[in-house]
């Protein structure tokens, strides 16, 4: 209400599904580096991966592709999908407050990230 955004009862039930399939499309930048650096795909065919998965316009995709094809952008491009999930998983071991404030407190790196994950499943 305090955003003025007018959404139905079934808009709002709908909403998880809406947020999970968003999710999703985070992995399509992903799949893009991989195109343009292990399948050494032209220009072209990771733009058109973009307009057609992304969901973004042709001068957003242009942008991505030019992101990706930046020297310091080739790895970077996962740190947020990836580094969500393992954050996630993390969380999920314990109290959640406790565990995310451990994370933002002391030094980890994915593996470690990735280890305690799985001791606590």
């Amino acid at each position: 209400p305090l955003s003025n955004v007018q959404a139905s009862k079934d808009d709002v039930k709908r909403t998880p599904e809406i947020i999970n399939a968003l999710e999703q499309l985070g992995y399509v930048s992903g799949n893009a580096a991989l195109l343009l650096y292990e399948q050494k795909a032209p220009d072209a065919e990771v733009l058109a991966y973009l307009q057609r998965y992304s969901l973004s316009s042709s001068a957003r995709n242009q942008k991505s592709l030019e992101f990706l094809q930046a020297p310091t952008s080739a790895s970077y491009v996962f740190t947020y999908t990836a580094g969500k999930t393992l954050v996630e998983q993390v969380v999920k071991t314990g109290d959640a407050k406790e565990r995310f404030k451990q994370l933002l407190l002391e030094a980890y790196t994915p593996s470690m990230m990735r280890q305690w994950a799985q001791q606590s499943s």
